[in-house]
């Protein structure tokens, strides 16, 4: 003999000795890699919360109602920065059905169109809904300046040449 004597009660206590040692290191390193983990993940999530906020948020006008139109061509740069993007939808033969609208987002695209979310004066509704079929154009909105005609005055003298 070695000079080491141990009995059974011994060895057995020793091997749950070393079991329970084993189960606290596991649950110890699961506790600090979840919380690694969570730690990561919020560091993370903080740059789409400043996004959100950064939205713009749209104005709605009254009179006006929104519609989902599909465009066969967007000729508005920057649409998406702006708060407000005034348009003016016009078929392809170029006759305007809307002359001022209002451009929010877009909401769908296909293969050669785009839906966008336009809000849309009453009165121009049923031009825009008749004219789907024949393609809309959204281009930017200019106002019109409206001339006064002015009235020449008579003078009292005349120029013979």
């Amino acid at each position: 003999m070695n000079g080491s004597n141990s009995s059974l009660k011994d060895e057995i206590k020793k091997s749950l000795d070393d079991k329970q040692k084993q189960k606290f290191k596991f649950a110890a390193s699961l506790i600090l890699s979840n919380i690694m983990v969570a730690a990561l993940c919020l560091s993370f999530s903080e740059t789409p919360k400043m996004e959100a906020a950064k939205k713009i948020e749209r104005v709605l006008h009254p009179e006006h109602q929104i519609m989902i139109v599909p465009l066969s061509a967007l000729l508005v740069e920057d649409h998406e920065s702006t708060k407000e993007v005034p348009v003016t939808l016009v078929t392809r033969d170029q006759k305007t059905i809307a002359p001022k609208a209002y451009l929010h987002q877009l909401a769908k695209k296909n293969e050669d169109t785009l839906h966008f979310k336009i809000e849309i004066n009453n009165r121009d509704i049923a031009k825009v809904t008749a004219s789907f079929n024949e393609g809309v154009v959204a281009i930017p909105y200019v106002e019109q300046i409206k001339r006064e005609k002015r009235k020449y005055q008579e003078s009292k003298y005349e120029v013979s040449l």
